[in-house]
């Protein structure tokens, strides 16, 4: 065999392993292309899901927003609600106070009722006393009427025998 067969034999060697390598590189291509193809359709469903996702967003974000703005309303009215309370706790503080004094007097007065109490029961003790000393000058009284009833019927007396012997 001589050069040019050789290099002839080669050359189709060279051709025939060529074609192989182009072979599998398409082949290889082709298997590239169909998992490109197949993340490119799956980058598109992900980039839907990112549009979806990318809309929920906004309107959680809009609905956060809105919350926000509720809760700076609640802390204004909570603000002034806790002054308004302050003010009434300072009230009725001072009621308090005003309610002490009050609940002494109506202890002093107490004092005063009960001592007043104490001397209506001494003047009822006395009234009761007097009370049975009447009863028993009416007793006594009634004694004496009959005395003078009966000392005046014998004077009466007396005086209708003086009348006669006169």
């Amino acid at each position: 065999m001589g050069n040019d067969e050789m290099l002839l034999a080669i050359k189709e060697m060279f051709d025939q392993s060529i074609d192989k390598v182009e072979k599998k590189f398409d082949q290889k291509i082709n298997e590239v292309k169909v998992i490109l193809e197949d993340l490119d359709s799956k980058i598109k469903v992900v980039a839907e899901g990112h549009d979806v996702l990318n809309n929920k967003m906004d309107s959680l974000e809009k609905r956060f927003d809105k919350l926000e703005q509720k809760v700076d309303t609640l802390e204004i009215k909570f603000s002034i609600l806790d002054k308004k309370v302050s003010s009434m706790d300072k009230r009725l503080d001072a009621m308090d106070g005003r309610f002490d004094s009050m609940d002494k007097r109506l202890d002093a007065m107490d004092g005063r009722f009960d001592s007043m109490d104490k001397r209506f029961d001494a003047m009822d003790y006395k009234l009761d006393s007097i009370d049975r000393r009447v009863v028993n000058l009416e007793k006594d009284m009634v004694i004496v009427k009959g005395y003078v009833i009966g000392v005046d019927a014998k004077l009466n007396e007396h005086d209708t025998i003086l009348k006669r012997v006169k």
